[in-house]
């Protein structure tokens, strides 16, 4: 029988101890496990033979947790959840999708308007720059568009680009000369 003694009185949790474990209390005999003190209140867990498990339960739950192995069981459940993941997603994601050819502006046909089908703002190797998609390519502006245009890239889907041709400035240094025109 188990016995939870708090403050001179008791409470019995399970059935009749054995006989054979009696002593000269009376016929019941209790194996002290644990005593516990606190704020002036004692508490006494008693068992017999039968519940040497559970003390050993309990005994396990006190003792402190070794973090590193609940860590390690944590990264191997996760290993293992990724090792089952689905065939499918792995492909999907391992497929290379094509893309279109990035062209220089100074590339494009002069005088020829072309339609922006995409614009938006990326970080480059030189900054941020404004990455328009054509029909047939993709376009990187000049640093000075980006500086001027950061806000309003989404206004330029839908319009036009022309590339003028090449201008120079201070006699020697050569620009990229564009418009951009209303959609059609």
């Amino acid at each position: 029988m188990t016995k939870i003694v708090v403050d001179d009185s008791s409470i019995d949790i399970s059935g009749p101890s054995t006989p054979e474990t009696s002593t000269d209390t009376g016929s019941e005999s209790f194996t002290h496990i644990k005593s516990v003190t606190r704020k002036k209140k004692r508490t006494l867990i008693e068992s017999t033979a039968e519940d040497a498990a559970y003390a050993r339960a309990l005994e396990q739950l006190q003792k402190p947790v070794d973090n590193h192995q609940v860590f390690g069981d944590y990264i191997a459940s996760e290993l293992r959840e990724m090792t089952e993941m689905d065939l499918q997603q792995i492909n999907e994601a391992c497929q290379v999708k094509p893309q279109k050819p990035i062209q220089k502006l100074k590339e494009l046909a002069i005088n020829e308007p072309k339609k922006i089908t995409c614009a938006k703002c990326v970080s480059g190797k030189f900054g941020s720059q404004i990455l328009i998609e054509l029909d047939d390519c993709v376009v990187f502006l000049p640093k000075r568009v980006a500086t001027a245009l950061t806000n309003q890239v989404d206004a330029l889907k839908g319009r036009r680009i022309v590339f003028r041709g090449m201008k120079k400035i201070n006699n020697h240094y050569e620009q990229t000369d564009f418009e951009f025109l209303e959609p059609l």
